[in-house]
C-alpha cells in the first residue's frame, strides 16, 4: 500500500482579486506567487511532512512509515507559480530533516485552473457583486491605513471577514455557471488522468507528495466519496494535506503480467494540524483559505 499526499499551495496573492483589470481576465498572472505568509505555511508543511514521511528511519535511506525500504521520497508538483514555490519549500524542509527527496518534477496535469477563465466573465456579468467586494476590501484597507500598527492590523482583519464572505458567494456562484461548459470537463478529464498517474506511482513507491491547488484536491476527493465538487472546493486551507492510501492489484481475471489496477480511499481531507498553532495573542495565522 502506498500512501499519496495532496498539498494545497500556500497562501497566493490575492490582492490580484481587486486590481481594476479583474473582469477583463488578467488577475491569474497576479495572484499566482506566494506572500511572505505563504512560503511561511510551506515551510511548515515540509516539516510535517517530512516527520511524517521519514518517521523511524532518521534518514532518506531508511525505511519509513509509508515508505519502502530505500526510496526516495517524490514530490511532484503542478506548473503554477505558486505551485511550485510551496513544493520548493516542502522539498528543501526535507533535506533539512535529514531525508533524500527526489528533485521537484513538474506535472501539467496538476495544474488549477484559470481564475480569469471562471470568475472574469461572472464578474463582467455581475458588475455589481464586483463593485461591493472592491468596496469590501478598500474598507478594510482604509481602517488599516487610518489606524496603523496593531489597532489598523486588527481592522483589516474584522473587514476582510465580510470581503471573504462575499467573495467566496462570488466564487461559488461562478463555479457552478462555469461547470456547464466545455472547461469544466477538460479540467476535470485533466486532474482524473494526474490522479490515476500518482496513485500509480505511490503505490509502487509507498509515498508520493503532490503539490497543487483547491481545485484539482476537491476534485479528487469528491469524485471517491460522491460529495459536490462546488462544497469541498472552498473549504480548503491554503498549506493543508488531503490524504490517499493507494494500492495496486492485478485486474481481475488478466494473464500474469498484465498492467495493475490501482485502487485509491480517502483517508483524510483538509488537514490542518500543523497549521493550528495559535500566537501569544490567541490568533491562527497560518490558518488560511485565502
Amino acid at each position: 500500500m502506498g500512501i499519496l499526499y495532496l498539498v494545497r499551495h500556500g497562501q497566493a496573492n490575492s490582492g490580484g482579486l481587486h486590481t481594476d483589470n479583474v473582469a477583463e481576465g488578467e488577475m491569474e498572472a497576479t495572484y499566482d506567487q506566494l506572500t511572505e505568509l505563504g512560503h511561511e505555511q510551506a515551510r511548515v508543511t515540509g516539516r510535517a511532512l517530512a516527520e511524517r514521511i521519514g518517521s523511524g528511519s532518521g534518514s532518506g535511506s531508511g525505511s519509513g512509515s509509508g515508505r519502502c525500504s530505500g526510496e526516495r521520497p517524490i514530490i511532484l508538483s503542478g506548473p503554477l507559480g505558486r505551485q511550485l514555490s510551496t513544493a520548493g519549500e516542502i522539498h528543501a524542509e526535507m533535506v533539512a530533516a535529514g531525508l533524500d527527496p527526489q528533485p521537484v518534477e513538474t506535472v501539467e496535469e496538476w495544474r488549477e485552473f484559470s481564475s480569469d477563465a471562471v470568475l472574469a466573465p461572472y464578474f463582467r456579468a455581475h458588475p455589481d457583486e464586483l463593485a461591493q467586494i472592491r468596496r469590501a476590501y478598500a474598507t478594510a484597507r482604509t481602517g488599516h491605513a487610518s489606524q496603523g500598527s496593531e489597532q489598523g492590523l486588527g481592522q483589516v482583519a474584522g473587514g476582510m471577514k465580510e470581503h471573504n464572505r462575499l467573495l467566496g458567494q462570488a466564487i461559488d456562484a461562478a463555479l457552478r455557471e462555469w461547470r456547464s461548459t466545455p472547461g469544466f470537463a477538460s479540467f476535470a478529464a485533466q486532474v482524473r488522468q494526474g490522479f490515476s498517474d500518482a496513485t500509480l506511482l505511490a503505490a509502487q513507491h509507498g509515498s508520493v507528495v503532490v503539490v497543487t491547488s483547491a481545485g484539482p484536491i476537491s476534485m479528487c476527493a469528491a469524485t471517491l466519496i460522491g460529495a459536490d465538487w462546488t462544497h469541498m472546493i472552498n473549504n480548503i486551507f491554503t498549506s493543508s494535506v488531503s490524504v490517499f492510501s493507494t494500492r495496486s492489484a492485478a485486474a481481475s481475471g488478466a494473464a500474469a503480467g498484465a498492467a495493475a489496477d490501482t485502487a485509491a480511499q480517502l483517508l483524510s481531507f483538509n488537514e490542518h494540524a500543523h497549521l493550528d498553532y495559535p500566537d501569544p495573542s490567541g490568533a491562527r495565522r497560518l490558518r488560511r483559505y485565502r
